[in-house]
């Protein structure tokens, strides 16, 4: 849920891993961020592919037990914003009672509260996530320098860049058992890995 930095960086991660992504994005948004896209990475200063994703615009097109994993990638103010309240609790019904976890990646004061009372979803459905990669949406105006090339950054949609301990993610434990199945599948790209 979400196609800036931070989705486009876990979701380029986990297409690594071979798993099938699909972007939900605001209505009349969807052509902008069809496959495929370009990702500019620090690390080794080359453009990354992505393609073979999908983009909705709908949370209608969204069944319940479709998809294990939904991230949720609003901050902690969009969150509480009447859209972000809305589209919470329109993810909440359509996942409640299913296998499907959700992990958000918004902060905030009583954030995780305020998921689990829209959403009205168990505890143990919800897990935090954390992007540990440093990223950020290509049009950001930041100084460029060797050997970063700016023509590169220009056809990218988001750059990023791993820490040097190569985790580009982390989620908590309170479900050890689901943590463990989204740490395995991100882990599988053999680029990032992810922690908790």
């Amino acid at each position: 849920m979400g196609a800036g930095a931070v989705g486009f960086s876990v979701g380029y991660h986990l297409h690594l891993s071979g798993t099938d992504i699909t972007f939900l994005v605001r209505k009349g948004r969807k052509a902008t961020f069809d496959s495929p896209q370009k990702l500019y990475c620090y690390d080794d200063a080359t453009l990354k592919n992505f393609s073979d994703f999908n983009v909705i615009e709908d949370l209608e097109e969204i069944k319940p037990q479709q998809y294990q994993f939904i991230i949720i990638t609003l901050d902690g103010n969009a969150s509480r914003t009447s859209e972000g309240i809305d589209m919470l609790s329109q993810m909440g019904d359509i996942v409640r009672d299913s296998a499907t976890t959700v992990i958000m990646c918004g902060f905030g004061n009583g954030i995780r509260e305020h998921y689990l009372q829209v959403m009205r979803i168990p505890e143990d459905q919800l897990l935090r996530g954390i992007l540990s990669t440093l990223s950020h949406q290509s049009n950001a105006i930041f100084p460029v320098h060797k050997p970063t090339d700016p023509n590169q950054i220009a056809q990218a949609i988001v750059c990023y860049k791993h820490p040097t301990n190569g985790v580009g993610f982390q989620v908590e434990t309170n479900n050890k058992v689901v943590a463990k199945q989204f740490i395995t599948l991100y882990n599988r790209s053999k680029v990032s890995r992810c922690g908790q």
